[in-house]
């Protein structure tokens, strides 16, 4: 009889310890957070169990993929192509994404296959403050918006001397009239005006009827390309300026000899690196052709793949 009862007793502990972990996780760390289950406990993923992460309102959330991980650990390259094609392969920048250029020297996939464990998103988040420019805080991630999704990642994808800053293309220039609406020229680029044109505030401060106020300059409404000038493109129904990759030349004819016009880019072709001394940023040799270091080891696409404060150009982190 003695026997029975212990075993009950075992039981019984048993049961009650098990209802305290559901009841942790319930309110703690690894598990989803439900209305009244308590004040918020967690200000970084670090304070959350392995396989979640902190959210905005302070509760810790498992990853949407089930908590193999948060970072990539490296993504497949993406496939080369075209003539003397090199491959992008990377560590996983964001959610262990990683792939070839979507242009320029490499006319691999625009992106590769996630890297082992990787969960998607970007860096982790409390608010909007926390990401940089043209990203929101969502769900403890920074994530990139739509409308603000790299357009370029190289600087040969941006034309004759032009650059790919931040995933968007600026034109060389001496003055503004290089530039499209509502951007100026600084530093020998056409870069988006930071402190406004001044021209208007409302629609109506515009001289010509049916034009937009923009971050203070008036832009023609649109509904095609057609419709705008040629520095600009048609977005969001108003003329701004074009930030699209463009190409360098389209025959050996557009580039200054001894260049080769590859995948729409001007190259010099090489044996080895002291073969692209001549060749400007183009200093390594790989695949046969000159090539960039950022063309060679990217390090981002965007800003957010940085370290605060500095941007991505041509796929190399800096100021």
């Amino acid at each position: 009889m003695n026997r029975f009862r212990t075993l009950a007793l075992i039981a019984l502990s048993a049961f009650a310890f098990s209802a305290c972990l559901i009841e942790e996780d319930h309110h703690g760390r690894g598990g989803r957070y439900q209305p009244g289950s308590g004040a918020p406990f967690c200000r970084s993923d670090s304070e959350c169990y392995p396989g979640t992460f902190c959210r905005a309102d302070g509760f810790c959330e498992r990853l949407p993929d089930g908590g193999n991980g948060v970072t990539g650990s490296g993504g497949s390259s993406g496939a080369s192509g075209g003539v003397g094609g090199y491959p992008g392969a990377e560590a996983g920048i964001t959610g262990g994404a990683a792939g070839g250029p979507a242009g320029g020297f490499d006319a691999g996939t625009s992106s590769g296959t996630g890297g082992a464990g990787g969960a998607s998103g970007g860096p982790s988040c409390s608010t909007n403050a926390d990401c940089g420019a043209g990203s929101c805080c969502v769900s403890g991630r920074c994530q990139i918006n739509p409308s603000d999704a790299p357009l370029c990642r190289f600087n040969s994808e941006c034309g004759l001397n032009g650059r790919c800053r931040n995933g968007a293309c600026e034109r060389s220039c001496s003055s503004a009239t290089d530039c499209g609406t509502g951007a100026l020229c600084s530093g020998g680029y056409c870069q988006p005006n930071a402190v406004g044109g001044g021209q208007c505030v409302y629609n109506r401060d515009c001289a010509a009827s049916g034009k937009i106020c923009l971050n203070g300059t008036c832009h023609g409404a649109c509904s095609s390309n057609s419709e705008c000038g040629p520095l600009d493109r048609c977005k969001d129904g108003m003329c701004q300026a074009d930030t699209r990759p463009q190409p360098q030349c389209r025959a050996n004819s557009d580039c200054g000899a001894p260049q080769l016009c590859v995948n729409a880019v001007c190259r010099h072709a090489c044996v080895t690196n002291a073969d692209c001394c001549f060749c400007g940023a183009a200093i390594i040799c790989q695949s046969g052709l000159c090539v960039t270091a950022g063309e060679a080891n990217p390090q981002c696409r965007t800003r957010t793949d940085c370290a605060s404060q500095l941007a991505c150009t041509d796929a190399i982190c800096g100021p």
